[in-house]
């Protein structure tokens, strides 16, 4: 329990994301400058406005087939599904099939985790359970995005 912590506040506290240690062997090395992430969705113009209207994100570029969307520091981008490509041969990339099981939590972490629940209900969200203290200390709880990408709302 107190490794998970231990890992939380070394992500707080910016050695991986200023690229400083993780990816650098020496001072010399390239630097990670910016860390981002892609989802895959089946409807655009729907997860847009889901990230926009009902999280708060900003569009910052958007194509017909992507768009960057932020929120303070970080970066989201989403995109349609697609095809391999010559630069990722045989992968095709695509949204969640099955809610049942996932391999990727976007997490956002609040001060106030009820205040946000009950927010984020009142904008139609709908979340698994009311928010619940993991052993570990804290308060969590969690909801889907409309492509099926699980989002964790969480205060240590």
């Amino acid at each position: 329990m107190q490794n998970r912590k231990t890992f939380i506040g070394l992500l707080a506290s910016g050695p991986v994301l200023a690229g400083t240690t993780a990816f650098a062997e020496t001072p010399a090395s390239p630097r990670v400058t910016r860390v981002m992430t892609m989802l895959a969705v089946r409807d655009l113009k729907r997860s847009i406005a889901f990230y926009r209207d009902t999280l708060g994100f900003v569009i910052e570029q958007e194509q017909p087939w992507i768009a960057l969307l932020r929120l303070g520091t970080f970066l989201l981008y989403v995109y349609t599904e697609g095809p391999p490509t010559p630069d990722k041969p045989g992968i095709s990339l695509v949204a969640p099939r099955d809610r049942q099981h996932t391999s990727t939590i976007i997490c956002f972490e609040v001060d106030d985790v009820a205040a946000m629940y009950e927010r984020l209900r009142g904008k139609g969200v709908r979340f698994l359970t009311p928010p619940t203290k993991p052993p570990w200390g804290g308060l969590r709880c969690f909801a889907f995005d409309p492509d099926g990408y699980l989002l964790e709302i969480e205060s240590p």
